[in-house]
């Protein structure tokens, strides 16, 4: 952490330190939405980091398992530091909650989970690919696989924490410079990361015939993030949260414009760096109706 924070993201490491643990609610809040699509759903975290989102899961009384490998720059000590925070709240024993396993080898049967996610992960992994294919290797063939992942087509590097250049920065020659030669920042940590974008990760999903069903969701930046927000909310189904969506859900008049628009806005959006993340949905059948699996 404290390398990191003073060679790649120029910052206080107690302030770093301070941001993750404020944001211990974050992995709740990316599922919450598709929490009541499945009675009691058993879920995995891939790539718990500091154990802050494990933690409060498990607080709120969800049945979640995470995995962390634990190395690697800016991730070091992450497993330890995850364990001793489970411990210190009760949650006990911490290691059947938390597994030292990298996410391109899952120590899990097939089937295994209702719900599978990881939060920045997808840009950190050695093979994109595999960790792909074991996430849905472990899903049931009801669950879903949901991922929050960097794009790196959007005018924003969150782990320098710099503007970036959207289709330009492609080749990590090049990046290594931008970053040396307008940031002064050490450019090794660029050899950690996958630049990923939604097209990448459509190719990748294409070459996995486990996967049938694929999407991906641009997360717009304020203030167009309403618009991402409302079109990922409809197109899922995920409308019971909320009084607006109930009342759009009801009528598919309202609905399908509604859909149409917020879709071409936000892939538009997408297209020309406004969106610093996207969100990717999988499901291992086609033809799968998240209401029934309640």
């Amino acid at each position: 952490m404290v390398k990191f924070s003073s060679e790649i993201r120029h910052c206080d490491p107690r302030t770093a330190a301070n941001d993750l643990a404020a944001g211990y609610e974050g992995a709740f809040n990316f599922i919450e939405p598709h929490l009541g699509s499945y009675s009691r759903p058993k879920i995995l975290e891939i790539g718990s980091g500091y154990g802050f989102g494990l933690c409060y899961m498990l607080k709120s009384g969800l049945d979640v398992i995470g995995v962390e490998p634990g190395s690697g720059v800016s991730f070091e000590g992450r497993f330890e530091t995850a364990l001793d925070l489970l411990e210190s709240n009760g949650i006990t024993p911490a290691d059947e909650y938390l597994l030292p396993a990298h996410a391109e080898h899952l120590p899990f049967e097939d089937n295994t989970f209702d719900i599978v996610f990881s939060i920045a992960v997808l840009e950190h992994v050695r093979n994109v690919n595999a960790v792909m294919r074991e996430a849905i290797r472990v899903v049931k063939p009801t669950g879903i696989v949901v991922m929050n992942v960097p794009n790196y087509n959007s005018f924003y590097e969150g782990h320098y924490n710099i503007m970036w250049l959207p289709y330009v920065l492609a080749s990590k020659k090049i990046a290594k410079w931008y970053v040396r030669t307008f940031f002064d920042r050490h450019d090794y940590y660029i050899d950690e990361l996958n630049f990923t974008t939604s097209r990448y990760l459509r190719k990748v999903t294409k070459e996995l015939p486990e996967c049938k069903t694929f999407k991906t969701y641009y997360s717009c930046e304020r203030p167009f993030d309403k618009i991402s927000a409302v079109y990922y909310y409809l197109s899922l189904g995920l409308t019971r949260n909320h009084w607006m969506f109930k009342v759009l859900g009801q009528s598919s008049l309202l609905t399908r414009p509604i859909l149409l628009l917020t879709g071409f806005l936000s892939r538009l959006l997408g297209w020309i760096g406004l969106a610093p993340v996207f969100n990717i949905v999988c499901f291992k059948n086609s033809e799968i109706d998240l209401a029934a699996t309640k």
